[in-house]
């Protein structure tokens, strides 16, 4: 990690982790160093720990495409990740996929396609597209799915049962079959929400399908709320 407590005279230049002697970061190093230097911290140390996470594989791997507009499902075979990987959207700033040991069919997992290991991390234009897009990826899930019910979940840290070290929300639609099975049933459930229970891997070609289904859902949403907007 890097050392808060760097010589004046360091040189400022740093390549690999895409800065410039442009970059504004740079440019407030003489205003604001102690701030520079926690920037900088930030950014190198998400670049180490992003080595080896998963989500970060699949963000790499994976293809940008405008999600009013989803590419064929040839352009993502689920096999060219291991282990394989869902996706439903690929922005600039966000990755969405199936979960694939999911607590119920459709479980979506979305978060910043750079490494954030927690929300706290998140940068705000990260943040602003994230609230944009959970409620699109709400009405898609009722859309495609029928369903009434979901949750949005995001934990932070092992005490609060996140898995994977990098920022992510779930959203877990639930059935009505769910509902049926009463309080105990549903109180079953939402410790399965929070990483214990029985849960059982995606099969493939369920997973192909669904996720472009999801990925036509999105783009119909967005070009639906565009609309909406210029009325």
């Amino acid at each position: 990690m890097i050392n808060h407590c760097f010589p004046v005279s360091m040189p400022v230049s740093f390549p690999q982790l895409g800065l410039t002697l442009a970059s504004p970061l740079e440019r407030d190093f003489n205003k604001q160093p102690r701030i520079w230097l926690c920037q900088l911290r930030l950014k190198f140390n998400n670049m180490v720990d992003s080595e080896g996470c998963p989500f970060c594989l699949i963000a790499k791997a994976r293809p940008l495409y405008p999600p009013n507009s989803p590419i064929p499902p040839s352009s993502l075979p689920p096999d060219s990740t291991s282990p394989s990987s869902f996706i439903i959207l690929s922005t600039p700033l966000l990755i969405g996929f199936l979960d694939i040991m999911p607590l119920t069919r459709g479980h979506i997992l979305l978060c910043p396609r750079a490494h954030r290991a927690k929300l706290s991390d998140v940068l705000p234009s990260e943040a602003a597209e994230l609230g944009r897009m959970l409620p699109v990826l709400s009405r898609v899930l009722q859309r495609v799915l029928g369903v009434e019910d979901w949750n949005v979940v995001q934990n932070n840290g092992r005490g609060a049962a996140q898995v994977v070290d990098h920022a992510h929300f779930h959203l877990i639609p639930r059935s009505q079959n769910e509902k049926l099975e009463g309080v105990v049933g549903g109180l079953a459930k939402s410790f399965k929400m929070f990483g214990r229970g029985q849960r059982e891997e995606i099969d493939e070609e369920e997973g192909k399908e669904l996720a472009a289904q999801l990925r036509d859902g999105i783009a119909e949403v967005l070009k639906e709320l565009g609309t909406e907007s210029k009325l």
